[in-house]
């Protein structure tokens, strides 16, 4: 995971949950902030393979369908739409 110079972890994840009137449930992650940590983490995306909140994602996801047995669906703007895929 990336950290700061400081050792700080520097990591935006956020998500909610819905469930659908046809029994499946849309995840959906929250798209960038208006903080200079959420755009640098935009312009991360672009050059690092896996940064922590894709990790987190992947990680919230996969938990999370492994305790349903209903379809998934997941989306999100922005960052969010960059985290969903």
């Amino acid at each position: 995971m990336s950290k700061s110079r400081w050792g700080v972890q520097e990591i935006q994840f956020a998500a909610v949950i819905f469930l659908l009137s046809d029994q499946t449930i849309f995840l959906s992650f929250r798209g960038t902030d208006n903080t200079l940590i959420g755009w640098k983490k935009d312009l991360n995306i672009c050059f690092i393979g896996g940064i922590p909140s894709q990790i987190a994602t992947a990680r919230y996801a996969t938990e999370f369908t492994c305790k349903l047995n209903i379809p998934l669906r997941l989306g999100g703007h922005s960052k969010g739409g960059n985290l969903s895929i």
